[in-house]
């Protein structure tokens, strides 16, 4: 049973401050430590954890990438690029970048729009490169489908300038 016990959960922490107020965390005691227990952390970046679904209905939902949980996007918008940004005559393509709360469901695609014509085909991402972009304003938007092609949200326009040189005469 003893060897069952962890000794990292018998370790003791040291905190060790020198002359100039720097703060050290050790196992190893100093001429003046305090002892003391650090706490358990939350990761910073936390996974969801997966379900392991049960029953005909559940994989049914899986085959067609809904749950009776998802409550729809609460918003959607284009972080990237920015509204009235000015892209310079050097950047020959533009990456469009969407933000959606809850993040983009299993089996949902977002539609990029260009100028009011839809870009490829949707894809199951949130951020499109369009290449060769002209010279002028151009607005950018996204829309995001659910399986059955249903609209679930879209975002509003952001407009963007692209600079090119040009010859005059």
């Amino acid at each position: 049973m003893l060897s069952l016990i962890s000794l990292d959960s018998l370790a003791q922490v040291y905190k060790l401050v020198d002359e100039d107020g720097n703060i050290t965390y050790t196992d190893q005691p100093g001429s003046t430590t305090d002892t003391g227990t650090l706490e358990k952390l939350v990761p910073l970046n936390q996974i969801p954890t997966l379900l392991v679904p049960t029953g005909n209905k559940a994989l049914a939902e899986i085959a067609d990438g809904e749950t009776e949980r998802f409550a729809g996007y609460s918003s959607a918008l284009i972080v990237s690029p920015e509204n009235d940004s000015i892209i310079p005559h050097s950047q020959i393509s533009i990456i469009i970048q969407l933000s959606l709360s809850p993040q983009l469901r299993a089996g949902h695609r977002v539609q990029f729009w260009f100028d009011g014509a839809p870009q490829g085909q949707p894809v199951a991402a949130t951020a499109y490169q369009i290449d060769n972009i002209e010279r002028g304003s151009h607005s950018l938007s996204a829309r995001v489908f659910n399986t059955q092609g249903q609209l679930l949200i879209s975002t509003a326009s952001v407009e963007v300038h692209v600079k090119r040189h040009f010859a005059r005469k």
